[in-house]
């Protein structure tokens, strides 16, 4: 589906205004966290986007966190990146991730340093 997208000033800011349509087909309301990666080329920041949004809006009963992280490093691996750190910092990393114990930038730099092709 192609959406047109809109840009209002609000105060000193400028906001991106989404139609009902394009919010109801992303399955957000308006007050929900939207992530856009346009002109985004970091692999690492892309995943990590991928896990925060599993892990905010939760889609399953259970283990939100662990699938997050498989479609991260799937996503990575898709791309040509392989998960080459420890399973228990992974863990961890993600569930403080997921916690709000773990900044977002810090996640994205360890998962970068963690990967190879």
């Amino acid at each position: 589906m192609i959406f047109e997208l809109k840009l209002r000033k609000v105060g000193n800011s400028v906001g991106l205004v989404l139609p009902r349509a394009a919010l109801d087909h992303l399955g957000v309301g308006s007050s929900d966290r939207v992530c856009f990666t346009a002109g985004c080329r970091s692999l690492a920041k892309l995943a990590t986007a991928y896990i925060l949004a599993l892990t905010e809006r939760q889609p399953f009963q259970s283990g939100n966190v662990a699938m997050a992280f498989l479609v991260g490093i799937t996503f990575l691996r898709v791309n040509g990146r392989v998960l080459s750190g420890k399973e228990g910092s992974a863990a961890a990393n993600t569930a403080n991730l997921a916690a709000g114990q773990c900044p977002e930038a810090f996640y994205t730099h360890w998962l970068y340093a963690n990967t190879c092709e």
